[in-house]
């Protein structure tokens, strides 16, 4: 439901993965998830807070979720920055256990306005014109 309700939101969506190798500390996992949506090929020129839903998972091993001192404020505090960056947007949140011993933060907005400048940059450097 919660994927569901993204790619149902309308305009663009964007979404990136990272694997977090500092997770000890909460301003290098938000850190991570705002990385993690500017890597995009075409997240220039999106303006996030046009965004209506989005969604934010982090999943890591079992004994690294559990042994991990403050991770889950860390994860908690990464989703709070995602809440900042996309405005009003509805975000969806999970936190899963895996049999991998890695921290990945997965993260997906969806309506968002259309990049309009990134767009005309891009259709700059083609060969051929597109009307």
């Amino acid at each position: 439901v919660d994927y569901h309700s993204i790619m149902e939101s309308g305009g663009c969506a964007i979404m990136g993965l990272t694997k977090v190798s500092k997770f000890s500390d909460k301003f290098s996992l938000s850190e991570a998830v705002k990385k993690n949506l500017e890597k995009t090929l075409l997240a220039g020129g999106f303006d996030l807070t046009s965004s209506k839903v989005a969604g934010c998972i982090a999943v890591g091993g079992r004994r690294l979720m559990g042994g991990a001192k403050g991770l889950q404020d860390n994860i908690d505090y990464s989703f709070d920055v995602l809440s900042e960056i996309t405005g009003k947007a509805t975000i969806h949140r999970g936190i899963y256990e895996d049999g991998r011993e890695s921290l990945r933060v997965y993260t997906i907005i969806g309506g968002l306005s259309s990049p309009t400048e990134r767009l005309e940059e891009l259709r700059s450097h083609m060969t051929v014109q597109v009307r």
